[in-house]
C-alpha cells in the first residue's frame, strides 16, 4: 500500500435485509379447480421451498373456503402450513387430497383471521406480506356484490393500516398461451387488459391499486415479484 494501489486489500461487503413474514391466503372456490389450482399449488411450493432456505423469512399457508355441509356454506379458513412449526410435506399433503369446491367468502374469512390474531404485523425488525390468489368475486349465500366487495376492502384495509401489511392479490386466469416465448408479452397485455375491466376495477378496489391479474400458466411470476419484495434492502 502507498504506491497508488489502495484497493489491494480485499473489501467486504455485506447486505442486510430486514426479517419477512409472509401469509398466502388461496381462493379455494370450485372455479379455482384444473389449471388455476394447480398452478397456485406449484407457486405456493415454490415459495415455500425457497423460503426454507433462508433463515429470516417464515411463510404460513390459508385456503378460504365454504362448509358444504351446512345450510348456508358457512365460511372457513383452513390454515394448512406454517413454516415454523410444519415442513413441506404437511402442506404437500395437504394438497394432494384437496380439491377446490366451494363458494367464495372472502372478506368473511379476513375479517374472523384479523379478530383471531392470524396475521403479524410488521415492526422495525420484520416487514409482514398477505398474498391473495383467487379467481372471482365475493359470492357467498347473501354476500355478494358491491355489499361484498367494500366489506372485503375494509378489512384489507384494517391490515394496511392497523398492521402495516404490505397486500400483493392476483386475479388468476385459465392459461392463455402455452408458448414460453409468448408469456411475458401475453402478461403485459393480460395486465393492460384487466386495469381497464369491470372485473379489474371491482378487483382492486378490494385489494388495492397494486392488485393484477396473471395467466396461470405463467403463475411463477408471483414469486418473482414477492423477490422484488423481499430484496428491498432494510
Amino acid at each position: 500500500a502507498g504506491y497508488g494501489i489502495e484497493n489491494v486489500f480485499s473489501q467486504i461487503h455485506i447486505d442486510k435485509y430486514k426479517k419477512a413474514n409472509l401469509h398466502i391466503s388461496l381462493d379455494g372456490s370450485g372455479s379455482m379447480s384444473g389449471s388455476k389450482w394447480g398452478s397456485a399449488i406449484e407457486m405456493t411450493v415454490a415459495i415455500v421451498k425457497a423460503a426454507n432456505y433462508t433463515q429470516n423469512i417464515n411463510v404460513q399457508v390459508s385456503v378460504r373456503v365454504t362448509d358444504r355441509g351446512s345450510k348456508n356454506e358457512a365460511p372457513m379458513v383452513l390454515n394448512v402450513f406454517d413454516s415454523r412449526k410444519n415442513n413441506i410435506k404437511h402442506l404437500t399433503t395437504f394438497f394432494s387430497g384437496f380439491n377446490p369446491s366451494s363458494m367464495t367468502p372472502e372478506g368473511l374469512c379476513f375479517e374472523a383471521m384479523f379478530r383471531k390474531g392470524q396475521f403479524m404485523a410488521s415492526d422495525s425488525e420484520m416487514d409482514s406480506y398477505f398474498l391473495n390468489v383467487s379467481d372471482g368475486q365475493p359470492g357467498c349465500g347473501d354476500y355478494c356484490g358491491v355489499r361484498a366487495q367494500t366489506h372485503t376492502a375494509k378489512w384489507i384495509n384494517k391490515m394496511k393500516n392497523e398492521l402495516s401489511i404490505k397486500v400483493l392479490s392476483f386475479w388468476i386466469t385459465a392459461p392463455t398461451t402455452n408458448k414460453e416465448e409468448d408469456k411475458t408479452l401475453t402478461y403485459s397485455k393480460l395486465v393492460q387488459q384487466f386495469g381497464s375491466s369491470g372485473d379489474g376495477q371491482a378487483f382492486r378496489s378490494m385489494y388495492g391499486k397494486d392488485a393484477s391479474v396473471v395467466d396461470s400458466s405463467n403463475a411463477i411470476m408471483i414469486a418473482k415479484e414477492l423477490n422484488k419484495k423481499f430484496m428491498a434492502r432494510a
